[in-house]
């Protein structure tokens, strides 16, 4: 087991390399944490939220696992700014886990190719095979992911490369 939160409350947790568990980052009935900055790598499942809701995850680094993010009974988690990347299933769905959020919660300024853009961003996903007809570095089509039989969810804002290459604008409007 890499790190396991198991019924917590407003917990950060950040800048941590998780490799070659089971489980790198696990959440277990927990709300309102936020896991940023996190390099997951070499594990069977990477990020993996069981019955936890209302969790932020972003600038994180899922690489290399079974499993980059699994989800079972766990909703209204805003999961944005990560790179999914090289692991043999980048998105694993359980059991009512619906209404997750997959992009910024807000427009975001950022500096894409020497260009500056303000839109939402979503996760940067090896698989993804839209396009970006206008370069602004978020593909044109969602990014879409199975949830049992019935639903999707998906990425409105799929970044076409991983989010490092989005250099993200700090300064408070005047």
């Amino acid at each position: 087991m890499g790190v396991k939160l198991w019924k917590t409350e407003k917990c950060i947790i950040t800048n941590n390399n998780v490799g070659n568990n089971g489980y790198g980052i696990q959440l277990t009935g927990s709300r309102n944490n936020t896991l940023t900055g996190n390099n997951v790598y070499n594990n069977y499942r990477s990020i993996d939220l069981s019955d936890s809701c209302n969790n932020t995850i972003t600038g994180n680094n899922a690489c290399n696992n079974r499993y980059g993010i699994c989800l079972y009974d766990s909703s209204n988690n805003n999961i944005y700014l990560n790179n999914f990347i090289n692991n043999n299933n980048n998105v694993k769905y359980y059991y009512e886990s619906t209404i997750n959020i997959w992009n910024s919660p807000l427009e975001i300024t950022y500096t894409y190719d020497g260009t500056t853009y303000t839109n939402y961003l979503g996760n940067y996903w090896d698989d993804y095979e839209g396009t970006d007809a206008d370069r602004d570095g978020i593909g044109d089509t969602p990014f879409i992911y199975s949830i049992d039989s019935d639903s999707d969810e998906c990425d409105l804002y799929p970044l076409m490369k991983p989010f490092e290459n989005y250099n993200i604008s700090t300064s408070a409007p005047a």
